[in-house]
């Protein structure tokens, strides 16, 4: 019986889809620890923005915060925390 080929990790996300991830350092660091919740989701939401080229140029809109459940008023102060 023939082994079947594991498929190559190019086409495993469909077009516009990206993955980000969070180092274990950041996660046990003091800081990280010490910031609020809707800190976190920012974080979390500006990190998902990476794409390999763009880094400097992460955004994060009042109105996409808002279709994600993030409340607007506290983004500037939080990306400024960050």
């Amino acid at each position: 019986m023939a082994k079947r080929k594991r498929g190559r990790t190019q086409g495993r996300f469909e077009p516009g889809e990206t993955f980000s991830a969070i180092p274990t350092d950041v996660r046990d660091s003091d800081s990280y620890k010490a910031v609020p919740d809707y800190a976190v989701r920012v974080l979390v939401e500006l990190a998902g923005e990476y794409r390999g080229v763009n880094n400097g140029n992460l955004s994060l809109t009042g109105k996409e915060a808002a279709a994600r459940g993030i409340g607007v008023s506290p983004i500037p102060r939080t990306v400024a925390s960050l």
